[in-house]
């Protein structure tokens, strides 16, 4: 008797491969958000580490989106408040924090290890001021307030390279936000062009020029030690603009170099005050 004909269908070997292969699961298949118009946050961290790097990035986002906007109390809302027993309290404000964490930001997988992409649902906020808020805290106060994460990145507005004219877009795009920064009513300052990219092979060195031909002329370009920075980011063909000043003072918005992490090793001979042996 000759052997049976291998199935064509149900769940045979040669299907399971076909389906590893061109199915939606893995990471390279994802379908991309559409981050054109959109604002956020992008952090670096750990790469390790990235599931608390997360969680670490919404618990920094919240405390100072709610200092740098806090909520306003309407008086007869205030008065309403008082006649509430402590535990209604208690319930109402867990229930407004928890809604509040996911109308304020969410997070957006960008496929780069070591990266965090959270997006700002609220119009109200901007990235620049949060993330400056956050740097000039933590070189005033000396107090590391981050474990997994890096360094963070506003991101202002979201654009695309898919179009005719990038350059121009980009141009477009940027003027608004060079208002009493870089423009001819601003004092003189100093400004550099920054270019970070992820999962993005185009070149964008004629976009960087013509962005930095838009900053009116009594504005210098200073690549060494800019005072505000033009922060362009491109993440898989999403580009991302946001002006950031105090840029070199606050370490580039580096966190571990804003406040340096102690040194774990022990101290070589030569420096812990015992004698070095000599010949």
């Amino acid at each position: 008797m000759g052997k049976r004909p291998a199935a064509t269908g149900g769940k045979s070997g040669g299907a399971r491969k076909k389906w590893k292969r061109g199915g939606s699961r893995g990471p390279a298949s994802a379908v991309p958000v559409n981050l054109i118009g959109s604002k956020g946050f992008l952090f670096t961290c750990d790469a390790h580490r990235q599931h608390e790097s997360v969680r670490e990035a919404y618990n920094l986002l919240e405390e100072y989106v709610d200092l740098c906007y806090p909520p306003v109390v309407l008086e007869e809302e205030a008065n309403t408040e008082k006649s509430k027993s402590i535990s209604e309290l208690l319930k109402e404000e867990v229930i407004a924090a928890g809604s509040k964490k996911a109308k304020r930001f969410h997070k957006v997988d960008c496929q780069a290890t070591g990266f965090v992409l959270i997006l700002c649902s609220d119009p109200a906020i901007n990235p620049v001021k949060v993330a400056l808020k956050m740097c000039s805290d933590m070189k005033e106060s000396g107090e590391q307030k981050t474990r997994f994460l890096a360094r963070v990145a506003p991101l202002q507005v979201g654009g695309t390279c898919a179009g005719e004219d990038v350059h121009g877009d980009l141009v477009n795009t940027l003027r608004p936000l060079l208002a009493g920064v870089l423009d001819k009513e601003a004092p003189p300052t100093s400004f550099a062009v920054v270019y970070k990219r992820r999962h993005h092979d185009m070149s964008m060195r004629d976009s960087i020029v013509k962005l930095a031909e838009a900053v009116d002329s009594k504005h210098k370009c200073d690549l060494k030690t800019p005072n505000v920075a033009i922060l362009l980011s491109v993440i898989k063909g999403t580009t991302f603009l946001s002006v950031v000043p105090q840029y070199t003072e606050l370490q580039s918005l580096n966190f571990r170099r804003l406040v340096p992490q102690p040194q774990t090793h022990p101290p070589s001979a030569s420096t812990s005050g015992k004698e070095v042996p000599t010949e």
